[in-house]
Order: structure tokens, then sequence, then C-alpha cells
């Protein structure tokens, strides 16, 4: 039987899964960023990072566990922040459902676990299903947008890691090297975007 009857032909090659994979980690990040925009998530500094090897970071204002208080503000924090850590990893996969390797969100996934147990509404279990439910509504509703914020980080040539981010510890790759837009470069895309529409 030949190669091409077996659909070897078809097949990515190891390089080019890869290549895909880093591709993959552009949406994640991208699908976080348009997702705190949406959500109306202040963006901080720090902009939007990738490194060749699977890992990357979006740097915007999200709740963190471990605060207690139980107001309306403080819950809608926490709904927004679920969702927009829930948008990094359906983009992610909209992308290259190929690529479900349940590392690539293992911090992300704690977080949402952990902000889903403080959410005062119910079992978790119902808020999460609701909570993915919207993140999938808002990465489908606004697939242009983070389809374009992950080119633009793509076309970013490669640099070495700054000491700073090297120091952040985000990365787990050993190259030390990335691709990055800085605050003012995500701040110009969404100018330039309307985003939510």
């Amino acid at each position: 039987e030949s190669e091409a009857m077996c659909g070897i032909e078809n097949r990515p090659s190891l390089k080019q899964f890869r290549e895909q994979a880093v591709m993959s980690t552009a949406y994640h990040e991208a699908g976080h960023m348009v997702a705190a925009v949406v959500l109306g998530l202040p963006l901080l500094d720090g902009g939007i990072h990738i490194d060749l090897e699977l890992s990357g970071v979006s740097y915007y204002c999200h709740r963190l566990p471990g605060d207690p208080s139980k107001s309306r503000q403080d819950q809608l924090e926490r709904e927004r922040t679920v969702i927009a850590l829930y948008a990094g990893r359906i983009a992610q996969l909209r992308f290259l459902s190929d690529y479900d390797d349940p590392a690539s969100w293992e911090s992300d996934r704690a977080i949402a676990t952990q902000l889903l147990a403080e959410l005062e509404q119910g079992s978790p279990r119902a808020s999460e299903g609701s909570l993915w439910h919207q993140a999938e509504s808002l990465v489908a509703s606004n697939w242009r947008f983070i389809e374009g914020l992950a080119s633009a980080l793509l076309a970013k040539p490669i640099t070495a890691m700054s000491q700073d981010e090297l120091e952040k510890g985000w990365s787990k790759g050993t190259r030390k090297q990335e691709k990055c837009m800085s605050h003012a470069e995500v701040s110009d895309f969404f100018r330039r975007e309307v985003v939510g529409q």
C-alpha cells in the first residue's frame, strides 16, 4: 500500500506541528487579551509575550484567588476573570483543535478553579458551564480580533527575552527567546479595531 493510500502524506511533519503549536500559543494569549478588552479588564504595562517553547503571558488586570470579599463587584471580577482565562484555551483549540495539551493551560485552569470555588452562587460546576459558554460566545463573536492580534504577535521578530520577563518565570523554555508586543503596541491594535461589535 502506498503512503498516499495510508494518508501519510497528509500528516504534518513534527516541525510543522511544532510551528502550529507555537502559533496556537499566540492565539491562546490573543484570546485572553481580546476577552480582557471586551470584558473591561484594564491592560497592564507588560503587553503580550510568547516564547518558542509553547508558553506565553498576557498582562491585563484580573482577579486573583484568596480575597474572601463577596460584594457583587467582587463576584463580577471573578466571573470576568474566569471568562478571560477560558477564552485563551478556547481560542487555542479553535485555531488548532489537534493540540489538546492540558499543560498548555494548567496555570489558567488552576486560577479559574479557585475563583469558581469562591463564587457565591450555587455550585461551582453550574457556574463553570455557564462561564465556559460565555467565553465560547465571546471568542466566536470576536474571532477576527483574536486572529488579528495573534497574527500581529506572530509577525514580530524573535528577540532575546528581557531579564525582567525571565525573572517573572512564565516561560518554561530554555532558549530564552520570545516574540512580544509592548503595552503600547497592544493598545494601538485595539485603538485601530472596534472590539465587541
